[in-house]
């Protein structure tokens, strides 16, 4: 599912979570957000796709450089809106 800001992150995620969402498509402007969001859906045993880090394609040694191995993934769902 596309997911967008609610509350804060770590609340948002835990509801998802709760609600049996266990992959969410987000944004991160840079490598510490993309970071921190990957910590938090750990934390509650998400996955999560990366979908605007900018140039993301272009430069993918940027990912691996941080450690991290890019998945090619296509996902498909809706948009999370809080917990109504």
């Amino acid at each position: 599912m596309t997911y967008y800001q609610v509350e804060t992150v770590e609340k948002d995620f835990a509801d998802l979570k709760e609600h049996g969402v266990e992959f969410v498509s987000i944004t991160a402007w840079d490598i510490d957000e993309a970071k921190e969001k990957l910590r938090i859906a750990r934390k509650y045993g998400m996955n999560y796709h990366l979908e605007d880090l900018p140039d993301i394609t272009e430069n993918v040694g940027l990912v691996k450089e941080t450690g991290y191995e890019p998945v090619d993934a296509l996902m498909i769902g809706g948009v999370y809106q809080g917990n109504d």
